[in-house]
């Protein structure tokens, strides 16, 4: 993965901004996330 900018599109605002990828482990993201909301955002609910 590249750690650069990526436009990401605030529907609050309605404008796309440049935001800084975050860029974390498996082993970190299974820290942030319920088991169940992991296999959703991490591994496509699969």
């Amino acid at each position: 993965m590249s750690s650069g900018k990526i436009p990401i599109y605030f529907a609050k605002t309605g404008k796309i901004e440049l935001v800084y990828r975050v860029e974390k482990t498996d082993e970190e993201w299974k820290k942030e996330f319920s088991p169940e909301s992991y296999d959703v955002a991490r591994k496509t609910g699969n």
